[in-house]
């Protein structure tokens, strides 16, 4: 297990690296030539100078959508703004197509970073899943403490699991943040109907 918790984060860095490598270091090495030419411009040729600028200002927004991609890769802003409860309750709330309901402890304890990512990314992917494909009315997401074990329950009233499931990117990727931090994860079709998907991650896991 830590052998591969390892090599997960590995493939995260490589992935991280290729995109500063790949993505915003030529952006800015581009945006270098181009305040140059904006510095030989500004006296003989200001059309074209001005143009230039336009250039910049659109590149830099570019990489500017970059860097806060790769932020909220590493770590939601929302938590950090809000916290947990709160980010899972703005998130859950910004699917106006379904009705949804959130129920969780009167205070959540300190829980380390790793888990808190885990459990706000599963929890949006969960929410996610059921709005594109459960054809869903209610879905419910509910948090419960036992011992040092967070259990995090989402259940839809939607179409249900079908008979030939298999797990794609996205359960995959829910699964593996969860086994990476020696917890578990379980989706089945619920008793009553709809789909109900458990994840039960230990509290004590270090950042």
């Amino acid at each position: 297990a830590r052998e591969r918790l390892v090599l997960i984060r590995e493939e995260e860095r490589r992935r991280i690296r290729n995109d500063l490598h790949d993505g915003l270091g030529p952006t800015l090495s581009s945006l270098q030539l181009q305040l140059s030419g904006v510095r030989r411009l500004l006296q003989s040729d200001p059309t074209t100078a001005e143009t230039l600028i336009d250039e910049i200002k659109a590149d830099l927004k570019t990489a500017t959508a970059e860097i806060r991609q790769l932020v909220y890769d590493l770590r939601p802003p929302l938590l950090d703004e809000l916290g947990l409860a709160e980010a899972l309750k703005h998130t859950v709330s910004q699917n106006y197509n379904l009705e949804t309901a959130i129920y969780l402890p009167g205070s959540l304890p300190h829980l380390a970073a790793a888990v808190e990512v885990a459990v706000f990314r599963i929890a949006s992917e969960a929410v996610h899943n059921v709005v594109k494909h459960a054809e869903a009315s209610k879905c419910t997401l509910s948090i419960e403490l036992d011992g040092r074990q967070l259990h995090l329950l989402i259940v839809d009233d939607g179409r249900g699991l079908p008979d030939d499931i298999g797990y794609g990117v996205g359960l995959n990727s829910m699964r593996e943040r969860a086994e990476e931090l020696g917890g578990s994860m379980r989706i089945e079709n619920d008793q009553h109907s709809g789909t109900r998907l458990s994840v039960q991650l230990p509290i004590g896991v270090l950042p």
